[in-house]
Parts: C-alpha cells; sequence; structure tokens
C-alpha cells in the first residue's frame, strides 16, 4: 500500500523540525560549558626583578647623638626568586642625612655641641623575602617580609675645630654593621611591570669614641658601643625579566 499524501507531509516536515532543535540546543549549550569561575590569584612566571626606589628614613642617633639621623633615601635592588615563596635580595642604597658634631675636649663640662653638618651614608644590603602568597599574586598582590644585613659607611664635612681633635676625641660613622627586618607588597598590574611599597626597621652599629667614655663623670655612663634604630618607608618600580 503506498503511503497517503497527509503521511508524507508530516514525515517531511518532522524531519527539518527535529534539525532546527538540535541546533538551538547545541547554541544553548555552548555557553554552558564555555563558563569558568575566575580566580583571584595568578602565577608570576618570570624571577628576577630590578628596582629603583626611594623613601624617607627617621633614625634615632644614640644615646650620645653621634650617629646620623634621618633623610630621604634612594636606591637600586635586584631580586631573584629561589623556588616556591623564598627570594633573596641585593641592594644598594644611598642617604643624605647629617650628624651632630660634639667636642669632647674639656675635663669640667660635658661635651659641647659645635654644630650639625652633612651626613653621606651608603648602604649595601643581602636580605631573604618570604612571599606571603608563594609564587602567586592575589589580585594582582603579592604581600611579603623580609629579614637581612649588611654594611654601612659615610663620609661627611668637617669642623675646623675637629682638625684639632687629639686621637679618640673624633666620632667617624662606619663601616658600620646593620640588620634589617619589614614588610610590604608588590602590585604586579602587569607582566614585565610592578610598583612596590615597604617599610622597615633597621639597626646599625655606633662605636663611643675614648675621649667621650672618659668623660663618663659628666655624662653618665655610656656604652661601648650600641645599636640605634632606624625605620624606612620607600616606594618602588620595579621590572621583571
Amino acid at each position: 500500500m503506498k503511503p497517503t499524501r497527509i503521511a508524507m507531509r508530516r514525515r517531511t516536515l518532522h524531519l527539518p523540525t527535529l534539525f532546527g532543535l538540535l541546533l538551538i540546543g547545541l547554541a544553548l549549550a555552548s555557553p554552558v560549558r564555555s563558563q569558568t569561575i575566575p580566580s583571584p590569584y595568578a602565577f608570576v612566571d618570570t624571577r628576577h626583578e630590578a628596582t629603583v626606589f626611594a623613601g624617607m628614613t627617621a633614625t634615632d642617633r644614640g644615646t650620645l647623638r653621634l650617629g646620623p639621623g634621618g633623610g630621604p633615601l634612594i636606591g637600586i635592588r635586584y631580586a631573584f626568586e629561589i623556588t616556591g615563596p623564598l627570594a633573596v635580595e641585593i641592594l644598594g642604597s644611598y642617604m643624605n642625612s647629617d650628624r651632630e658634631v660634639y667636642d669632647p675636649r674639656s675635663e669640667t663640662q660635658p661635651p659641647q655641641l659645635l654644630g650639625t653638618l652633612t651626613q653621606h651614608v651608603i648602604l649595601l644590603e643581602g636580605r631573604i623575602r618570604l612571599n606571603l602568597t608563594g609564587a602567586r599574586t592575589w589580585y594582582r598582590l603579592a604581600p611579603y617580609l623580609h629579614a637581612g644585613g649588611g654594611v654601612a659607611t659615610g663620609a661627611t664635612q668637617r669642623f675646623a675645630a675637629e682638625e684639632d681633635f687629639g686621637p679618640g676625641q673624633q666620632f667617624t660613622f662606619g663601616p658600620s654593621a646593620t640588620l634589617s627586618v619589614g614588610g610590604g607588597t608588590r602590585w604586579i598590574p602587569l607582566d614585565r611591570i610592578g610598583v612596590r611599597l615597604e617599610g622597615g626597621v633597621n639597626l646599625w652599629k655606633v662605636g663611643t669614641p675614648p675621649a667621650f667614655k672618659a668623660r663618663e663623670e659628666l655624662i653618665g655612663a655610656v656604652p661601648d658601643s650600641e645599636w640605634p634604630r632606624w625605620a624606612t618607608a620607600v616606594l618602588g618600580i620595579s621590572y621583571r625579566f
């Protein structure tokens, strides 16, 4: 028996309808399959970093006020990511400071202040950095802690009166051992460029000239050497490679 005309029409309409429904289903299913959940974390692929920075320091001059004061700080830094959260850093910086000059020669009076002169301070440091987010950033931020040490030395002008000081009467800053601890964060908006903001507490060793020790009956007990504290706050621009 041959199929009727009505049956053939229904069969003809049925196949295009199914094909159309299949296309609609695929179109609706594609966006669902491509959806992903965004992560706040991103991996940092580069391991080297060079930074230029500038900031300010606030310094405790020490018991006898012989050490350098605070001032502006500029410097450069190289960092290498060892593995995971650990990195090593090497820093060189310059601080434009000042020093108070005292005359300890009087045997009846405490050391007298002659005045204040510019003190140039050069620092070389090595540090270990602990990245709190490991080898990743969190919303482009990478907070960290650091600790290290190094050496500081300085150059300064002299008052004319200091030319007459005898052995053990003149204070000279450096070379001096330094220690530092602190923390901060890196902001890495681009693959190669980053911004650093950090602060730290530092110590450096300051010795006491013998002439000042000999005046303890006038100024009280003084240490042979001490470790005055000084704080830093710096902002830097980094290039990663």
